[in-house]
């Protein structure tokens, strides 16, 4: 079908853009908590930083195709 590659790569934004909307949420009510934190000792955490690194990868990884970006 003609119309299904299309279809699929609407799909695929339509996906894409669900998923960033729910980011962009909770990242708005991230910072929502952290502003109420008011005068409190925050504490410095090591963490991971290659699974962050992938996953921001993972979430644009159509935007680096669609540019022909590669990414080593």
């Amino acid at each position: 079908n003609v119309h299904y590659d299309q279809l699929s790569l609407d799909g695929t934004y339509v996906d894409t853009i669900i998923k960033q909307t729910d980011q962009i949420s909770n990242l708005i009510e991230e910072l929502l908590r952290f502003s109420k934190l008011e005068r409190d000792i925050l504490q410095k955490e090591e963490f991971p930083i290659e699974p962050l690194v992938q996953s921001i990868l993972d979430k644009h990884q159509i935007e680096l195709d669609s540019k022909e970006i590669a990414l080593q």
